[in-house]
């Protein structure tokens, strides 16, 4: 047993630290840090993250750290997912996974240790965020001593058994083969989502319109049954509501001094409770995991690659997948490389034409999207044609018109360097001016073609400064994609950041509404913010390539 348990330590040690010394993780740590210090708005702010009615806690141990522990229970899995779901797709890709294959190691072992290294990696952004929430009271000044007990409790109570599911969530969508890529992201969106909103829904008693406080995997009722309970004790006109998130208020809002809630023993156990459920998700994902069987993998292969085989049929005729006495087809391939070398000298003499290569971007983009797809896109951009900006309508449904097509922009940059093509594509010629210029033009066309409906509706109506902040988003999207593509050369990162950049901005935070979907952000002219964002994104991703170009 103790051999087990160290072969588990040594596995999810290896996996912790090699992700830690990422750059990205460092990149995702610092974007939590900033949404953080958003999330405890200053005494004079316009809008609120944690709000009971007309009524807000006073910025003490107590209220910060159970505004914390909801942001990281109701909020943070959602992005967070994104964070870790990469430790068994990158043990296949750099091929350790086959050394761990030939191991006496059991799946439901394996698989075991990578939950466990998910779950370091959480906690770890569990500490940063507990030493951040310390710090927001600081910095707020409204209450100067700091009770860690206070501080900590919600945020680790509320938050440890959260990440402990999300981490084997993440596991289970590496073991299954269709979960593994972009689909699963926006499948795991999905599902948070509707859950999220399922939960919430829960929490209401429709009699008293007072939380029912119950054990409920996210861990928030039980606070806000405390608070709701304090506050009509203090008012007996309170009608029970509350908001979480981002939200403005007109009216005045009166601080109270909350001193929290005890955490005693039996509601530390009702959070513990939870726990087994993750160790049934990681147990139940040992069934579709393949432990890296290549002849699983062979199958699934043969069965995508027939376009592959006709392609290279058309590119070198003697190759003749499954007869006897089949030539090298690689080498083959590469003998070619003379011919491509001869084209791009004749395409050096060229004036510049953009247009082929960006129709060639566009198609690759584009590419493996279902009928049903293209017909989701128009669906959101006929309703939002007939509907209004100033009614409401049309900046409720834009936002999700322009998240459908994240894989398609989650590409840009990164496709090179998954495809291991680089060799090849930046030995073209003019590889900054045409590709990378291409890459970008057709990932604005995308976004320009998912809010077409939008933006006709704008222009029929005479929306001017709604329209300039949807053109400009539409330039903001692919110079981030690309930006991050180019220097991350992985498309995890840039939808990590856009789902979390495009989440707050539909929830009412107009320094961050690229989208130009609240009032607040066009009143602002925050479009011009986003011109010269989007100006310095592109700018970056061309100094990245020609950095790379330059090696």
């Amino acid at each position: 047993m103790r051999l087990y348990f160290n072969k588990l330590y040594h596995l999810a040690k290896a996996d912790f630290l090699e992700r830690i010394r990422r750059s990205s993780f460092l990149v995702v740590v610092a974007i939590i840090v900033y949404i953080g210090y958003l999330y405890v708005p200053p005494p004079d702010a316009n809008y609120l993250t944690l709000a009971m009615g007309p009524y807000r806690g006073v910025y003490n141990s107590a209220w910060i750290g159970t505004m914390f522990g909801f942001l990281v229970g109701m909020i943070a899995p959602l992005f967070l997912f994104y964070l870790i779901k990469n430790t068994i797709t990158r043990d296949e890709r750099t091929r350790v996974g086959q050394v761990i294959a030939t191991t006496p190691i059991s799946k439901a072992s394996y698989l075991f240790g990578k939950w466990l290294s998910n779950l370091a990696v959480l906690c770890l952004v569990l500490l940063i965020l507990t030493m951040m929430a310390g710090v927001m009271q600081l910095i707020r000044a409204e209450d100067m001593q700091v009770n860690l007990i206070k501080l900590a409790m919600p945020i680790w109570m509320i938050g440890f058994p959260v990440m402990g599911a999300v981490a084997a969530l993440a596991v289970l969508f590496e073991s299954v083969g269709f979960l593994k890529g972009g689909f699963g992201n926006v499948v795991y969106y999905m599902l948070f989502m509707f859950g999220l909103v399922f939960v919430m829904e829960g929490l209401d008693n429709p009699e008293t319109s007072f939380v029912t406080g119950q054990n409920d995997i996210l861990g928030v009722s039980r606070s806000l049954e405390h608070i709701q309970s304090d506050i009509k004790n203090m008012d007996p006109d309170y009608q029970g509501s509350f908001s979480i998130g981002a939200s403005t208020f007109d009216e005045d809002i009166s601080v109270i001094e909350w001193q929290g809630m005890e955490w005693d023993g039996q509601l530390i156990l009702e959070r513990i409770s939870w726990l087994p459920l993750a160790f049934g998700i990681v147990l139940g994902a040992a069934i579709p995991f393949g432990r890296f069987d290549p002849a699983r993998g062979r199958q699934s292969q043969n069965k995508k690659s027939g376009w592959f085989k006709r392609f290279l049929q058309g590119l070198v005729p003697q190759f003749r997948p499954g007869e006897k006495d089949e030539p090298d087809y690689l080498a083959a391939i590469n003998n070619n490389l003379a011919d491509l070398e001869e084209l791009a000298v004749r395409g050096q003499k060229r004036s510049l034409n953009l247009l082929p290569v960006v129709m060639a971007e566009l198609r690759m983009m584009l590419r493996g999207h279902a009928w049903w797809w293209y017909l989701v896109l128009v669906i959101l951009n006929a309703v939002g044609l007939g509907l209004s900006f100033q009614a409401g309508g049309a900046a409720a449904l834009l936002p999700f018109a322009w998240v459908w097509p994240i894989l398609v922009w989650s590409s840009m940059g990164s496709r090179e360097a998954k495809n291991y093509t680089e060799t090849l594509v930046f030995s073209a010629p003019q590889p900054l001016r045409r590709q990378l210029l291409a890459s970008w033009l057709a990932g604005v066309f995308v976004a320009l073609v998912a809010s077409s409906g939008f933006a006709l509706s704008l222009l029929v109506t005479g929306s001017f400064a709604n329209l300039m902040a949807l053109l400009v988003g539409a330039l903001f999207i692919p110079s981030l994609a690309l930006a991050l593509g180019v220097w991350n050369k992985t498309s995890r990162l840039f939808e990590i950041v856009y789902l979390m950049w495009w989440y707050i901005a539909i929830n009412g935070v107009p320094a961050l509404d690229f989208m130009g979907v609240t009032q607040e952000a066009i009143d602002g002219n925050y479009w011009l913010t986003y011109l010269l964002i989007s100006v310095g994104l592109f700018s970056a991703a061309w100094f990245g390539r020609r950095r790379v170009l330059e090696r």
